[in-house]
């Protein structure tokens, strides 16, 4: 079985037993991290979803290869998250895929998403309690935020909650308002850092900058989707935020030797 056919078809286990089998240096703790990706998921983020599928396969691959070239026992889950807003239904507000180690069903979430709904700041709060209580089930190790738009302030809850009536919430949970300072302040408290990738520079002021900075080791950068180079700036970003969850600072040069330098390639020191 090659390495990269054990990737591609999700069987952990030989992905590792390749990697040792092949290189007697390996250091003898075997590392692991967890990544939750919250994408905006509205109606003006149809390339970021379209990035992202064809992005995928590629994040795995590139990771898999440093950390075999450097001799790291290392392997990583991810997630899937999209938020919307509240002019949704409340089966789209917020959804999610599961926690895989392979590329092949992260794909097949992003080929189901639709872009749609939106209403000026989004529903970022919504996105750090799902990663909060993920990460009472199990740690999350790092959240990562792309989106165009800040979260919703106090203000802005109560007037696009006020259509829907707290008789129809009540039916969902989100029955009570979910204020983005507190689930912002759970995630400082459980030390995950939230780096956030922001479209527009709406999202940087309005949230994206002050959130990354209030956690540890938390990066604030921009991102154009709309570029030639869109996907290769998707993977070149996540896939260092991946190897340096697992490696600290260690892999992420390696990353850079190997593949940045060109066209699309995000820094993220």
């Amino acid at each position: 079985v090659s390495f990269l056919d054990a990737l591609n078809g999700g069987r952990g286990s030989a992905v590792l037993d390749f990697l040792r089998e092949r290189n007697t240096s390996f250091i003898t703790e075997s590392k692991s991290g967890r990544t939750l990706l919250l994408l905006d998921g509205t109606y003006s983020m149809e390339s970021l979803i379209d990035g992202a599928k064809m992005a995928i396969g590629e994040m795995f691959n590139r990771a898999y290869t440093i950390l075999r070239e450097n001799n790291v026992d290392g392997a990583f889950e991810m997630q899937l998250c999209v938020y919307r807003n509240y002019n949704a239904e409340s089966h789209d507000i917020f959804e999610h895929s599961g926690w895989e180690n392979k590329p092949d069903n992260l794909r097949a979430f992003c080929g189901r998403i639709e872009a749609k709904h939106g209403w000026a700041r989004e529903c970022i709060e919504l996105g750090l309690l799902h990663a909060m209580e993920e990460h009472e089930k199990d740690p999350v190790s790092q959240i990562i935020v792309l989106g165009d738009r800040g979260a919703n302030t106090p203000s802005d809850l109560t007037e696009k909650r006020a259509p829907r009536g707290a008789a129809d919430w009540s039916k969902t949970k989100y029955a009570e308002r979910i204020l983005f300072q507190d689930q912002l302040q759970r995630v400082v408290e459980a030390e995950i850092p939230i780096h956030s990738f922001y479209l527009k520079n709406t999202a940087r002021e309005e949230t994206f900058e002050a959130m990354s900075a209030a956690t540890p080791g938390g990066i604030c950068k921009a991102l154009d989707v709309k570029s030639s180079s869109a996907v290769e700036q998707l993977t070149s970003a996540i896939t260092q935020l991946l190897l340096k969850d697992l490696g600290g600072d260690n892999l992420v040069p390696a990353y850079k030797e190997k593949f940045g330098g060109g066209k699309g390639y995000i820094d993220i020191s």
